[in-house]
């Protein structure tokens, strides 16, 4: 009986965890039902295979990728007549991790309709994209979070 409390209890922190801001468990999730159950990726499931999350160098069998996010517009970011900005976020492996780098600049006292027309922000090369997600933070000019988005980075459309 004891056991299976305890499984109880580790599923409500990893519920809780869920709920309360790992963005990289929101952007899995929510494209794969809410059911919290992913199958990892098949060069993980292989005996034969090591892996290293921490080594910058390609996985054997998967193709590494590369991204380019261009921020035009948002729409009712705020009720108020605020500056906000955009941040652009990606998370993944450590190799593939880039926080706080890509921002655009902040349309003062629009919050309703602002237009940003930023240049491209551009990622590197994405070593692991069945692991990595994207995330799109809308800020107020003091720094305060007013929304956030989070997108797997395989279920993009690519152009």
């Amino acid at each position: 009986m004891q056991l299976n409390q305890g499984k109880i209890i580790i599923t409500w922190n990893f519920f809780l965890m869920v709920l309360f801001g790992n963005p990289f468990y929101i952007g899995k999730f929510e494209y794969n039902g809410n059911c919290g159950y992913l199958l990892k990726p098949e060069f993980m499931r292989k005996q034969d295979k090591t892996f290293d999350p921490f080594a910058e160098t390609p996985v054997d069998g998967v193709i590494a990728a590369q991204c380019t996010v261009q921020v035009i517009a948002g729409q009712f970011l705020s009720p108020k007549r605020e500056g906000t900005y955009v941040e652009v976020d990606m998370y993944g492996l450590p190799t593939d991790t880039i926080k706080k780098e890509f921002r655009t600049k902040v349309i003062p006292a629009n919050g309703l309709n602002p237009m940003y027309n930023e240049d491209p922000f551009s990622f590197r090369k994405v070593v692991l994209p069945e692991l990595a997600v994207l995330r799109f933070g809308v800020y107020n000019e003091e720094g305060k979070l007013l929304g956030q988005r989070i997108l797997p980075f395989d279920d993009l459309q690519v152009k």
